[in-house]
């Protein structure tokens, strides 16, 4: 990981250079928000046992993330299967979006889904639906993320209530090894130098159509 790391700082000081030192110092604090949100997800999450944990905050920006949406993730295994229930709150809309590797597999959104006279939901994922399922998302191969997204025209607005849980038997998590927090920090800084690449890769194509809206699928994988 560390060598990962000091990859990414030396990409964002060639990005950079000769230029204004503001933008080497966003640079580096992209880094550092990047890897307080792969730390959650990297480090912390399984999908063996999935929570909800926010993507970006008022402190925590990147990707040019829209700042009246609020960004849940959660890890996924297309073998297993996964309830998500809830309850909608003053969100104009509601996603839900399965990610592999690079791409969008799924998405359901609250105009596609049922909701009792409370708002509340409740959205089965797995590889087949099942015959009482009201709300499903398909759990094709390669399934890695859920991302959820809520819209917003004000900040005092109430948010959806979100929680998952994991349908299938599970035994509880082993006792972590050495190897297996190695693999979980070596993915982080894999995280890391992906979402660099792909933010350089985005930024270089923006800047070439400069006050153009386009709509495109995004190729990261939260």
């Amino acid at each position: 990981m560390t060598r990962q790391l000091l990859d990414a700082g030396h990409r964002i000081d060639t990005l950079t250079e000769g230029r204004d030192p503001v933008e080497r110092a966003e640079g580096y604090r992209f880094l550092t928000r990047v890897m307080s949100a792969m730390t959650a997800f990297q480090v912390e999450q399984t999908a063996d046992w999935p929570s909800f944990t926010q993507v970006m905050s008022p402190t925590r920006k990147f990707y040019v993330d829209n700042p009246d949406t609020l960004y849940h993730r959660t890890s996924l295994n297309h073998r297993l299967r996964y309830r998500v229930h809830g309850r909608r709150g003053d969100e104009l809309y509601l996603a839900f979006c399965v990610y592999g590797a690079n791409r969008i597999l799924a998405n359901l959104y609250d105009e596609q889904m049922v909701f009792d006279a409370d708002g509340r939901f409740e959205l089965i994922l797995s590889a087949e639906r099942p015959a009482d399922a009201a709300n499903w998302l398909p759990l094709g191969i390669g399934a890695r993320t859920l991302v959820t997204r809520q819209y917003f025209t004000r900040f005092d607005r109430l948010p959806a209530t979100l929680e998952i849980e994991l349908l299938d038997e599970h035994a509880p998590p082993p006792a972590l090894a050495e190897s297996a927090i190695a693999a979980r920090l070596f993915g982080l800084g894999e995280s890391v130098v992906r979402m660099l690449m792909a933010t350089e890769k985005a930024s270089t194509a923006w800047l070439e159509k400069p006050n153009e809206i386009s709509i495109d699928s995004t190729t990261d994988d939260l």
